[in-house]
Parts: structure tokens; sequence; C-alpha cells
């Protein structure tokens, strides 16, 4: 029985295509969205920052959407 290949995460592809988007829209990635004093980085439900390739994606997301709240959840924690 052959076991089916599902194709593995690439963080720099991903990454890549983020900031292609980013600079498709218009968006100056350089400019600071967040006020000084305000937590910036992307926070687990529980508060915990998140780190590495997470904090970056999670960012970019958050300024692409324009969210306000730097909380993230999984859909089984909402």
């Amino acid at each position: 029985m052959a076991r089916s290949r599902t194709p593995k995460f690439d963080a720099s592809e991903v990454i890549t295509n983020e900031i292609i988007r980013i600079i498709e829209r218009g968006v100056l990635p350089w400019r600071k969205p967040w006020t000084a004093g305000g937590s910036s980085r992307p926070l687990r439900v529980g508060g915990e920052p998140y780190q590495g390739v997470n904090n970056f994606l999670l960012t970019m997301r958050t300024v692409m959407a324009g969210h306000s709240s730097p909380f993230w959840m999984t859909l089984p924690q909402a």
C-alpha cells in the first residue's frame, strides 16, 4: 500500500508569498503600524508570546488584516 505524501510546510515560501501580497497591496511594511508602549507581539490566548517564525507570520497577518488585538488562538480553543 502506497503512502500518500502530504506537502511539508515551507516557511520561506509562506513568508515570501506574504511579503509579495503586502507589496502588491501597496502596504509599506517598513512603517510601524502600532503605537509605542503597546504590545505588538502576537500572543497566545493565555498571554504567552509566540516565538520564531510564528511570531513573524502572525505579525504580518495582523498587519494585513488590520487587527488591533494581538491575541491568537486555534479553532479548538475558540
